[in-house]
């Protein structure tokens, strides 16, 4: 059985899930490949293949030259240029490249969609696929226009007025050319929500949750790690991080105002991990983007819980990677994290979505018990959630039940 994964990156969060999945399915003797548009990675990954995009022609250079955008990544260029705002990312279900064409894919026996924005042709890939298709809903945007999540919806959707009504018509066009799809999601959230839509309600949906490096992520002795990282044996520490944290859906503004709202113990600091890091306080110590999943592990293993202030998220990496290193979560009871965190045993749920809530969970755990979370029992019930022999085995049946059907 030959499966191929498509992604437009080989780095991000929707990436690293992926690449989780393939490596667990490459164990379990599945013959998986990955098809990516942009490789900025260099270490080795096997049966990993970047599309080669269309050169451009003479044709195009010379349209270019008159003022005209010979291409769609261009002409949705022009067109986000235009409608500047702060969301997170808008895209549109047309591109330049077909990726059927592609050996590695007319050669599958199943195809997995991942995050595909930028990559995938709706139009022609549904029009056009034969095989079974197994699409794993990293975000909202296979069901909604051009944005990714409902948060930017609702707040910028008036920029994009008649982009968003023509592509549902694409994607509603493209949906229904085709009965081949089956929809994973890593959380029931994202399955409750993908479900009640008018674009992908009529498709088949089940919820698998992603795979955890469980190689990477594990309990280390706190005192080597706090050595490793050249931190003071003395403090203790919390930890948040988000890949860039101007995202307004990842929270880092009702962080830092809950933390402003604190009066933390002289010892306690925030290990913030990621770009364009915002906070403006002595207590908190940035680390940048940490790419070394020894150094992440690290981070987990000296943190007394990791804060994942997050408006709106499907199935965290952070929280996963978090949990397996037995360190408890702090997160809104929203998206999967209110399916993961058991509230007092792994972590603390906030039911009010507010600065205030927020800081008084962290008040809690900073002073309360010290023995209050069992970081060991954290680990092994992450370890039986998000075991990639498990989960590759509940996809393995998937992709068998699809190719006989």
């Amino acid at each position: 059985m030959r499966v191929v994964h498509i992604n437009t990156y080989d780095d991000g969060g929707a990436a690293v899930a992926m690449l989780r999945l393939h490596d667990a399915l490459l164990k379990a003797q599945v013959d998986s490949h990955v098809l990516v548009l942009h490789r900025s990675g260099n270490e080795a990954i096997e049966n990993m293949h970047v599309y080669e995009a269309p050169k451009d022609g003479l044709l195009n250079k010379v349209q270019r030259k008159l003022g005209k955008t010979p291409t769609l990544r261009e002409a949705h260029v022009k067109i986000l240029e235009a409608n500047p705002a702060d969301y997170e990312t808008y895209t549109f279900p047309e591109t330049d490249y077909d990726v059927l064409k592609h050996p590695i894919v007319r050669s599958a026996d199943v195809v997995c969609l991942h995050w595909i924005a930028r990559f995938v042709d709706y139009p022609s890939f549904f029009a056009g696929i034969d095989k079974p298709v197994v699409w794993v809903f990293h975000d909202m945007n296979a069901f909604q226009g051009g944005f990714h999540y409902k948060g930017d919806e609702e707040a910028f959707a008036h920029l994009f007025e008649q982009h968003e009504i023509s592509s549902r018509a694409l994607k509603q066009s493209a949906y229904n050319s085709v009965n081949t799809v089956t929809v994973v999601t890593p959380s029931d959230w994202m399955k409750q929500a993908s479900s009640k839509s008018a674009l992908t309600g009529n498709l088949s949906h089940r919820t698998i949750y992603n795979c955890g490096d469980t190689r990477a992520f594990h309990p280390v002795k706190r005192e080597h790690a706090i050595r490793d990282l050249g931190l003071d044996l003395n403090h203790r520490y919390l930890l948040f991080m988000a890949s860039n944290h101007r995202v307004k859906r990842k929270g880092q503004d009702l962080l830092s105002e809950a933390l402003n709202a604190l009066q933390l113990p002289d010892d306690v600091r925030l290990l913030s991990i990621g770009s364009n890091i915002e906070f403006e306080s002595e207590r908190v110590i940035p680390f940048g983007y940490v790419r070394s999943e020894r150094r992440l592990n690290d981070l987990f293993n000296v943190s007394t819980a990791t804060i994942l202030p997050s408006r709106e998220d499907n199935l965290p990496n952070v929280m996963v990677e978090s949990l397996l290193a037995g360190t408890p979560v702090i997160s809104f009871q929203n998206g999967g994290m209110a399916e993961v965190i058991q509230h007092g045993r792994n972590g603390l749920l906030v039911a009010e979505m507010t600065f205030p809530a927020l800081a008084k969970a962290i008040d809690d755990v900073v002073n309360g018990p010290n023995a209050r979370f069992k970081r060991a029992d954290i680990a092994d019930r992450a370890l039986t959630l998000f075991d990639p022999k498990r989960q590759a085995a509940a996809y393995i049946s998937l992709f068998k039940s699809l190719m006989k059907g």
